[in-house]
């Protein structure tokens, strides 16, 4: 047996870049254990027959990650990029009848701010956002003052 590690695992010495694999062939790779003979999106076979998950669009990028003790994957920087997510933060996953996979980043709002995501104040925020947009926005204010009086003398109309 050997005693040198194999390429890509382990963990990366302090300030390398992440390392990024692509599959450049359009058939799935299926040389690594676990790997199924068709990846979701793909037909195994090569008649050219439309996939059953035609309604996956193609991947732009393909990355693969090790999975290493504990089931602790590193995510390719590529990834945690379009995500959004970074150290610390969670991550949703969603499995549908077919074994297609979701991943997307996860953020828990704290129950005291959970109000400004409640329907009838996203509406506001809806509105304000239409009303900006439309130009119908007040004038600037030097003072909090003159900003007071101003709301003051829109009451009275």
């Amino acid at each position: 047996m050997s005693s040198k590690k194999p390429a890509g695992r382990g963990k990366p010495k302090s300030g390398s870049a992440a390392r990024s694999y692509e599959n450049t062939t359009d058939e799935p790779d299926t040389s690594l254990p676990g790997n199924k003979s068709s990846a979701a999106g793909q037909n195994s076979d090569s008649s050219g027959a439309e996939s059953s998950n035609a309604h996956h669009a193609e991947p732009v990028e393909r990355v693969r990650a090790s999975v290493r003790g504990r089931r602790q994957v590193t995510l390719p920087e590529s990834v945690a990029k379009v995500l959004g997510v970074a150290e610390g933060d969670d991550l949703e996953f969603t499995i549908d009848e077919s074994g297609t996979i979701t991943v997307r980043g996860w953020t828990s709002i704290p129950t005291d701010q959970r109000w400004f995501w409640t329907p009838e104040w996203q509406a506001g925020e809806a509105e304000a956002d239409q009303q900006i947009a439309n130009g119908e926005v007040s004038r600037g204010f030097t003072s909090a003052a003159e900003m007071f009086a101003d709301i003051d003398n829109d009451e009275d109309v």
